[in-house]
C-alpha cells in the first residue's frame, strides 16, 4: 500500500483550482470515457438518431447509457483540451507572477 497510499495522499493534496487540479479533472474525464467505450456503451448512442437500444430489456436504461456516453464523449473531445490549455496558461501565469515578486 506504500506507493498507492502515497499517490492517494498526493492527489488529495492537490488544490482543485490549480494547474494540477485541471489536469486531474481532464484525466478523470478521459478515464471514465475510456471505460465507457471499453464496455461498449457506444452502441447506445444511436438513440440520438431516434433508434434507442434496450439495455437489460429496458429502453430507458439504454437511453440513459447513451446519454451518459454522449456527455462524456463531448467532455473528452471538447472539455479535456480546454482543461489542458487552461492548466498550461494557469501555470505560466503563476510562474510569471512569482518572477515579478522576486
Amino acid at each position: 500500500m506504500g506507493r498507492l497510499g502515497d499517490l492517494r495522499r498526493r492527489i488529495r493534496g492537490v488544490r482543485r483550482i490549480s494547474p494540477a487540479g485541471f489536469l486531474l479533472y481532464a484525466l478523470a474525464i478521459v478515464i471514465v470515457y475510456a471505460i465507457m467505450h471499453a464496455l461498449g456503451l457506444r452502441q447506445f448512442a444511436s438513440m440520438v438518431c431516434g433508434n434507442p437500444v434496450s439495455l437489460f430489456g429496458s429502453v430507458l436504461l439504454g437511453v440513459v447509457a447513451g446519454s451518459l456516453y454522449i456527455f462524456f464523449h463531448f467532455a473528452a473531445v471538447v472539455g479535456v483540451p480546454i482543461l489542458v490549455i487552461a492548466s498550461c496558461i494557469f501555470a505560466l501565469s503563476e510562474r510569471a507572477l512569482r518572477r515579478r515578486k522576486g
